[in-house]
């Protein structure tokens, strides 16, 4: 079964003096019945699994089996690209650094 994506921006934060809640909230229209596999992407390297938490309704009996975290791992940059992005960004470094030196003349 294939996992669908929800898209589930941050609604609410809460902080406290050692940590946040932090609540997200989405919408997904599911196919008619049997069981369905959502994923929630972008959430922080440092997340504590054991906070996670999920809730459902709809016109229909929600039942949540479970919830689990996995660390996806993204493809590496090219070589090239990676040297590229850092020799612009060394080239736009070096125009800031000389127009803040002609503004302080």
């Amino acid at each position: 079964m294939p996992a669908i994506e929800v898209n589930a921006p941050i609604a609410e934060v809460t902080v406290y003096a050692d940590r946040a809640q932090v609540t997200r909230r989405g919408k997904v229209t599911l196919p008619e019945g049997g069981a369905h596999e959502l994923t929630l992407g972008g959430l922080p390297a440092a997340i504590d699994a054991d906070s996670l938490r999920a809730a459902g309704r709809g016109t229909v009996a929600v039942t949540i089996i479970g919830v689990e975290s996995k660390v996806r791992h993204l493809p590496a940059a090219p070589h090239g690209t990676t040297r590229e992005l850092k020799s612009s960004f060394k080239r736009c470094r070096m125009r800031i650094e000389r127009s803040n030196g002609a503004k302080k003349r």
